[in-house]
């Protein structure tokens, strides 16, 4: 998806779920604003997480996440978006957990001689 949308303020919305398909478009330079809506933090929001963690705040780009807060689970309510972890970022539906599985830390590969 091609788009010349640099701003995305969906802010006090009553939104309740992060739309996984704009991921791309926040890798790519897209500021989207939560904050004021009553987020379930699930694992939709596993790849924003991996991102902010591995380049995503050192490219200044955490301060909109950290504006966000979760509404639910419960163990999560009132943490903001941008300080979770992959692994606290739980899915109730099998295929939607398969589908957002957490990145390893370390990934092992068979070596032949």
């Amino acid at each position: 998806m091609s788009t010349n949308l640099s701003l995305l303020d969906v802010s006090g919305n009553g939104i309740r779920e992060y739309y996984p398909e704009l991921t791309s478009l926040v890798k790519s330079g897209l500021e989207l604003r939560l904050e004021d809506n009553p987020l379930h933090c699930n694992c939709y929001l596993r790849p924003v997480a991996y991102w902010l963690a591995s380049s995503g705040r050192v490219q200044g780009r955490g301060a909109e996440w950290d504006r966000a807060t979760c509404a639910a689970p419960a163990y999560l309510r009132g943490s903001p978006a941008g300080a979770l972890i992959e692994e606290q970022l739980i899915c109730e539906d099998s295929e939607d957990a398969q589908r957002f599985r957490l990145n390893p830390d370390v990934k092992f590969r068979t070596v032949t001689e």
